[in-house]
């Protein structure tokens, strides 16, 4: 698995000619980063007394942060199965009627596949970005810079993971999945508008950079 290796192992497998992993997996590592970084924040104040109302408003957000951080690892090794497996579909025996059948019914599932793990990914990401005018409101003001870094991180996950939808959305033939994959699409875009916008302002008012 990717998310086992060591970093410079991840680095070097990334920068080789093998297609995978690819612009899926940066996206659900860039949105663990982000996640990961507001978490961080989150508890460089958690348990001091001083900061009362960071006490009761934090932790629920921790929670949920550290729950995108988990899944958003498993999502970037997921990313790079889906693409193996759109592969292997099309590698797939094609001789016969029944062979071709076969290989045309895998090749939809795996592009379905490929196509809902970046939104995955993407909506995650979105919750977390959502997230951080409160981490930016409440959390450590030492760590501000970090909280920058996280809503950018965050912000590429988001857009990186839609690129990677919209990319595979013409392959995806089941015309109802394909409305819905559109509309979550369309939706993700307005959120990040809205919470990237929220998180830069509130960076802005607290700090210059």
């Amino acid at each position: 698995m990717l998310m086992n290796m060591k970093v410079h192992e991840f680095v070097e497998e990334l920068a080789s000619s093998s297609p995978a992993p690819g612009g899926g997996t940066i996206a659900a590592v860039s949105g663990a980063f982000g996640a990961g970084l507001a978490a961080m924040v989150c508890r460089l104040i958690i348990g001091n007394v001083k900061y009362p109302d960071s006490q009761e408003i934090l932790p629920p957000v921790l929670v949920e942060l550290d729950g995108h951080v988990a899944r958003m690892v498993a999502l970037a090794d997921e990313d790079t199965e889906a693409f193996n497996q759109v592969m292997a579909a099309f590698r797939m025996p094609k001789e016969t009627d029944e062979e071709k059948a076969l290989r045309k019914t895998a090749i939809a599932a795996a592009n379905l596949l490929a196509t809902r793990i970046p939104m995955e990914t993407a909506t995650r990401a979105v919750e977390a970005l959502e997230k951080m005018d409160t981490v930016i409101a409440y959390g450590n003001t030492n760590a501000l810079s970090d909280c920058g870094v996280a809503v950018e991180s965050l912000h590429t996950a988001v857009t990186g993971a839609l690129m990677n939808v919209g990319i595979n959305l013409p392959s995806v033939k089941d015309e109802e999945a394909l409305e819905e994959l559109t509309g979550q699409r369309d939706q993700l875009k307005k959120r990040l508008d809205t919470a990237v916008t929220g998180a830069r302002k509130a960076l802005a008012e607290k700090f210059v950079y």
